[in-house]
């Protein structure tokens, strides 16, 4: 399960960069939201990191990308500002999140082997608690996917997302 929800980031991925590519009004925010699924995607490979790498690389991949996002906003915070007003009232936003909250809270609450030995006692098996918390996330990564699709469909038709959200007159 784990190679098809890198699978799915690696395609948020794709959708927010071409997004970013193709809506210059929105190419930094779009920029900044791509290394979102990119920091899950190295945190979901953290094991075959560990492995191959060096235990801890995973947490040195992901706070790179980190910095590179702080000072990418130190450098636009102007037109970051300026772009995350519309991103945040558009509809697809709506999706990232929900797949957000879904992969970075709710799955890992349910996922808590507290909750599961609490609930099921003397029937309690460490497998309900995994399969539980890969099925939440991979539905948060699914509804993360929706909202980059959404994202990138926008990119190719006049939608709320391309157009500023307030009129001047």
């Amino acid at each position: 399960m784990e190679w098809f929800q890198l699978v799915l980031l690696f395609a948020c991925f794709g959708c927010l960069q071409t997004a970013a590519f193709r809506i210059e009004e929105r190419r930094e925010i779009f920029h900044l939201l791509a290394l979102l699924p990119l920091a899950s995607a190295v945190r979901e490979m953290d094991a075959n990191l560990d492995r191959y790498v060096f235990d801890g690389a995973w947490q040195i991949m992901v706070a790179m990308a980190a910095f590179y996002a702080f000072f990418f906003i130190r450098r636009h915070r102007r037109s970051v500002a300026a772009q995350l007003q519309p991103v945040l009232a558009s509809g697809p936003f709506g999706f990232l999140f929900a797949g957000f909250l879904t992969v970075m809270v709710f799955s890992r609450l349910i996922g808590q082997q507290l909750f599961w030995r609490a609930a099921l006692q003397e029937q309690y098996l460490r497998l309900v608690g995994r399969i539980v918390e890969e099925s939440s996330e991979l539905f948060g990564y699914l509804l993360l996917l929706f909202g980059c699709i959404e994202i990138l469909r926008s990119s190719f038709s006049d939608t709320a997302i391309r157009r500023p959200l307030y009129r001047e007159e």
